[in-house]
């Protein structure tokens, strides 16, 4: 009988999981309120620049020039706005600090780099967490199978050893195809069952 390998580390996805928008359309929604527009006469170029910029390919500001043109607003009050909206969750975030005692920390998140840096900083993300593998860094986006073995080889580690935690299912199958166990997030005391569930508190 093959022995299970003890869990040694839970990898968090960020957007959806730390904080309470995964998307963007309540962002787009707010601009379209507050700004009398749509996104649609450029959500096409939109997301051709964001899967760009995501991965490395395009410079971030790119993303929030494009919008400033065409909502009339600053890119970087934009920028702020889209923090704001997004929401921190402060409840996932000291339940997973109390996990650091016992467990290896890791973080995969598609991101643009200047809205990432700003949050990192802002709530002391990278304190928290002993390695994160960022879109922008990497050249890897989710639910590329690439970049789940990327951070595994990067913590040294065995996919039966790690946990992923994302609040999308695309996301969770991909880890999941690499050997990892998934939870998929839907608010922190759902997690802290399904973690309790897997040996993990």
């Amino acid at each position: 009988m093959i022995q299970q390998k003890k869990i040694k580390a839970i990898i968090f996805d960020f957007g959806g999981v730390f904080t309470y928008e995964g998307q963007l359309q309540r962002f787009f929604d707010h601009c379209h309120k507050k700004y009398g527009k749509t996104m649609d006469a450029i959500s096409e170029e939109s997301r051709d620049i964001w899967d760009k910029a995501r991965i490395g390919k395009a410079p971030a500001h790119l993303y929030w020039d494009l919008l400033q043109k065409h909502f009339g607003a600053d890119g970087k009050k934009l920028l702020e706005e889209c923090i704001i909206i997004d929401s921190f969750r402060e409840d996932t975030y000291e339940f997973v600090k109390g996990l650091k005692a016992k467990y290896r920390l890791g973080m995969i998140t598609n991101q643009l780099q200047d809205w990432f840096e700003i949050v990192a900083e802002k709530y002391n993300i990278r304190q928290l967490f002993d390695e994160i593998v960022t879109s922008y860094e990497s050249g890897l986006a989710k639910p590329d199978k690439a970049i789940f073995e990327f951070t595994l080889k990067k913590m040294g580690l065995e996919p039966s050893e790690c946990v992923f935690v994302d609040d999308m299912e695309k996301n969770i199958k991909a880890a999941e195809g690499v050997g990892m166990k998934g939870v998929l997030f839907q608010d922190t005391e759902q997690l802290k069952s399904d973690l309790k569930k897997l040996g993990i508190e």
